[in-house]
């Protein structure tokens, strides 16, 4: 495969200058951080000495016992692991958080109080802090103690209603993308976060993100008043809003839905008889099992092309070459301990410098001199227990 290259954007640095406590784990909070650091921020990941952060025990493992998922949410972050079951451990984190911007954790709601890390005494130390609390049902609702996952905070929040067999509308089918997680959680905190560290006089900010709320956020056109609006044809009910195999076992998509382009599109492909589907449910289905076969005949390539030269929204469904060869994926190199791991990443925020993921206690020596720490006071939490060693 040949890769086009084209001269990438600059990285963004909007948040140069930020630094950000986070005490997350698993996806939401890591990606708002990820979201974060791609936009200049330094972030200090803060994980506990027991087990870290679980992301780490889900296969596939790409460094050591660090898993893909924890790399790609992790890397170019500092990592310090405490012990905070020790009082001075949380001291610790609190002269971390002194000379810091923003702080982010996402535990139940109640748990973070009773380590003694609440907004009230973090906003003593630093008034300008942008506290954060993300969870899944919120800080006050009768949800906010129970336990879930993206599936759950989808189904409170109405968005997996969305999610229905276009065949089968009885059907409802669990996407394998993670919405409440990477766009709930971690999008919107990022947005939140980042609207609140504009306010230059902010004090004592605290947020209360909800993945739930978030969703029904993303969601709520479907709730604006009492006229229902139904996209389900959206769903694979029309034949020129649809997705078709090739004979090649790719897959294309047609999303011809205004008159203009499915009447260019059915000259196009040469059946005109095709332009009086319109939104008839009996026509679309019989329309569609003649494009099945239609699509069928013809590798992925010639439909691609056909779409480019008629300009009929027929997109062939991407894969890892194809966003390579496009420019939206760009190859980089990442620094992993000492070895260098080829990966590739979005151009969304443009192309970065030298990327690392750093080994748990690579940075705590660093960390903890920037938070003012002697070297012997350092070998003493390390001998302790205090700090990971």
């Amino acid at each position: 495969m040949t890769v086009k290259t084209k001269t990438p954007k600059k990285s963004a640095t909007g948040l140069k200058g930020v630094r950000v406590i986070d005490m997350t784990r698993l996806i939401p909070g890591p990606f708002c951080t990820k979201i974060l650091s791609d936009l200049g921020a330094d972030v200090i990941k803060v994980e506990d000495t027991e087990k870290g952060d679980y992301i780490n025990l889900f296969p596939p493992f790409l460094y050591d016992t660090e898993s893909t998922l924890g790399v790609y949410l992790n890397k170019n972050k500092r990592r310090l692991r405490l012990n905070f079951k020790s009082k001075e451990a949380r001291d610790v984190l609190c002269r971390l958080v002194k000379n810091s911007d923003c702080f982010i954790e996402s535990f139940r709601p109640g748990v973070i109080k009773k380590m003694s890390l609440g907004a009230a005494r973090l906003h003593r130390i630093n008034p300008k802090l942008v506290y954060v609390s993300l969870t899944g049902y919120g800080q006050q609702t009768k949800r906010s103690g129970l336990a879930g996952h993206d599936i759950n905070f989808m189904a409170a929040s109405s968005l997996l209603n969305s999610f229905k067999d276009g065949a089968a509308e009885k059907n409802i089918c669990i996407p394998d993308f993670q919405i409440a997680d990477f766009v709930g959680g971690g999008t919107f905190a990022a947005l939140m976060i980042t609207a609140a560290l504009l306010n230059k006089n902010r004090s004592r900010v605290k947020l209360d993100v909800s993945m739930v709320e978030s969703l029904v956020y993303l969601n709520q056109h479907r709730f604006f008043c009492d006229l229902p609006l139904d996209l389900s044809y959206l769903t694979g009910k029309l034949a020129r809003y649809h997705v078709y195999k090739t004979r090649d076992q790719q897959w294309v998509a047609l999303g011809a839905l205004e008159e203009k382009f499915w009447l260019r599109f059915c000259d196009a492909v040469h059946l005109p008889h095709l332009k009086e589907t319109g939104f008839d449910s009996d026509k679309n289905s019989r329309a569609t099992a003649e494009l099945t076969t239609l699509f069928a005949s013809r590798d992925s390539g010639y439909w691609e092309s056909l779409g480019q030269r008629f300009d009929v929204c027929l997109t062939k469904i991407a894969d890892k070459e194809g966003l390579l060869s496009d420019g939206h994926l760009y190859p980089f190199t990442l620094n992993c301990g000492g070895s260098r791991m080829g990966l590739c990443e979005s151009t969304l925020f443009g192309k970065r410098g030298k990327q690392k993921y750093h080994k748990v206690l690579d940075d705590t020596v660093a960390v903890l001199k920037g938070a003012g720490y002697s070297a012997g006071e350092i070998k003493r939490l390390k001998g302790d227990g205090v700090v990971g060693s």
